[in-house]
């Protein structure tokens, strides 16, 4: 059948709420067109899959970024202990967007075992990821942060101030 097809099912299976679609979006993962697996990937995320997430763990070793960038996402939404290794190696890849998607789904996951990967992405190149991995520590009560939310309360942009003061806030008193 048509790879767009294809792709536009994985996405319609989010709507039956049925638990068997999982085992057909699993198998989509391994399509040999990347937009159904880009699209399996999505849905699995929406549907936070706890059957995806050995799957989507192995996709970020991934040669293609976007496999990789879609992987995270998923991964980030589903919040699942078993993809915390999985996704503290990803906070080191190559691209930002993949650093970002881990950083989040590492705060989702809520384990303090990742405060020190979180802490070693505050001195990333790419400032998306160093807010992100700040206001990740600021969830887990963590201050090592605070240094990236005072910078960015000095920003031109209004949402940097905004992330700056997020930050800050959630520490209260220890700002």
């Amino acid at each position: 059948p048509n790879p767009q097809v294809r792709a536009q099912a994985a996405i319609s299976l989010t709507y039956l709420a049925d638990p068997s679609t999982e085992d057909a979006l699993v198998r989509a993962l391994e399509d040999s067109e990347q937009t159904v697996r880009l699209s399996a990937a999505r849905t699995l995320g929406n549907l936070r899959s706890q059957k995806a997430v050995k799957r989507l763990s192995e996709m970020l070793a991934a040669e293609d970024v976007t496999t990789r960038q879609a992987a995270a996402a998923a991964l980030e939404r589903i919040a699942s202990h078993e993809s915390l290794e999985p996704l503290k190696k990803a906070s080191g890849d190559p691209d930002p967007t993949v650093r970002q998607q881990a950083v989040r789904g590492l705060a989702s996951i809520g384990d303090k075992s990742a405060i020190d990967t979180l802490k070693a992405r505050l001195q990333d190149a790419e400032p998306q990821v160093k807010v992100q991995a700040a206001m990740a520590l600021g969830r887990f009560g963590d201050s090592s942060g605070l240094p990236v939310g005072f910078e960015l309360l000095t920003s031109e942009v209004p949402l940097h101030r905004q992330q700056g003061s997020q930050i800050i806030g959630m520490l209260g008193d220890e700002a």
